[in-house]
């Protein structure tokens, strides 16, 4: 018996932003959403990353579809459409690690999970999928990029940290001075951090031996006016 499958990359467009960062499209003012295609129905899933709308539920894992070439759904708590900003971002995320550490961010493909229940004020990663709540009074929908980065990093560090030998953070070159911060379990802070090296520049490391199995967080806080600062991540 043959089968034939019409699935095709295709390039997408809609509006993305908030009422803070303005309104902006992909494919006029940033790169096209890069969606798969079949027939008249584009679908937010592609070889890197999966799209989810829970519609304010709780579970769910198929890629939204919707009808070719524009997506528009939905505004909502002053943000224009985070299915379109969150599908964008995830697609940068895992271009920026694999051009900076040479890998994909995760052993499997991104899931971003969108309108998680109602006015939820977060963001979460739960060891297979990042979710963004869509806000209420204190948040706009939480599918920015340094939030959505935030998620998938939780993933990548908890990937990569469990069964290694020793995991080595370091940060180099830029302008300023920076320092890093790693933590394990919970966001570092000025005083609540596993390594911490202190030292002037932006040349600093920390290397734990055995690290444990779980999120490790990393920080790179900027002192003065640091800028361009490389960060390189190891596990052995």
């Amino acid at each position: 018996m043959l089968s034939y499958d019409n699935l095709q990359n295709a390039n997408a467009t809609g509006p993305g932003g908030n009422l803070k960062t303005g309104k902006y499209l992909y494919g006029t003012d940033f790169d096209s959403l890069d969606v798969s295609q079949s027939g008249n129905t584009c679908s937010m899933n592609n070889a890197n990353v999966r799209t989810i709308n829970l519609n304010g539920g709780t579970s769910g894992s198929s890629a939204y579809s919707f009808t070719c070439p524009e997506n528009t759904f939905k505004e909502i708590n002053g943000a224009y459409s985070p299915l379109n900003d969150a599908h964008f971002f995830g697609n940068v995320i895992f271009n920026m690690y694999n051009d900076w550490l040479g890998t994909a961010p995760l052993s499997f493909q991104l899931q971003m999970r969108v309108h998680y229940s109602s006015n939820y004020e977060n963001a979460f990663w739960d060891g297979s999928a990042m979710t963004f709540g869509d806000g209420q009074n204190t948040f706009y929908p939480l599918v920015s990029l340094d939030v959505s980065a935030h998620e998938v990093s939780h993933g990548f560090t908890e990937q990569k940290a469990a069964g290694y030998a020793s995991l080595n953070v370091a940060i180099s070159g830029g302008s300023g001075d920076a320092d890093l911060y790693l933590n394990f379990d919970a966001p570092s802070s000025n005083t609540q951090f596993v390594c911490r090296p202190y030292k002037n520049g932006n040349t600093e490391s920390c290397t734990i031996s055995a690290p444990q199995a779980g999120i490790w967080h990393i920080d790179v806080k900027g002192y003065r006016n640091a800028s361009g600062i490389k960060l390189t991540i190891n596990a052995q």
